[in-house]
């Protein structure tokens, strides 16, 4: 844990001491990114989100990216909750947009899972 804290911190503080905070950090954010769908385990994907997190400190049209770009990918169900359960990193007005295009009419059965779990979630708690 404070591994991870030390290297959040130094990664926000590389993008606000670059020539281009908003610039660096949407970079390196765009590559943390990628790396996110890779990782098969909850702390892979908590190491990564908390990172994108401090980022959107230093870049503040991160949220939105974030959803922009989880539109061009399939949805995965447990980086969208992890990016979710992390608070202010998405934008969530537009997540909910991005989601109702996915599901396309009831046409995509992912999408629908998703919607399915995630109001299942949100009665059950």
């Amino acid at each position: 844990d404070t591994e991870m804290t030390r290297t959040r911190l130094q990664i926000q503080s590389l993008a606000r001491n670059s020539a281009s905070p908003d610039e660096a950090s949407f970079m390196i954010a765009q590559k943390v990114f990628k790396r996110l769908y890779e990782g098969e385990t909850p702390l892979y994907r908590q190491v990564h989100v908390a990172i994108l997190d401090k980022l959107r400190e230093t870049c503040k049209r991160l949220p939105r990216e974030l959803v922009n770009w989880l539109s061009y990918k399939p949805l995965d169900r447990d980086v969208s909750i992890a990016l979710l359960s992390a608070g202010s990193v998405v934008n969530i007005s537009d997540f909910d947009l991005m989601l109702s295009k996915k599901l396309d009419s009831g046409r995509n059965a992912a999408a629908v899972d998703f919607a399915a779990f995630i109001v299942a979630r949100c009665v059950v708690q």
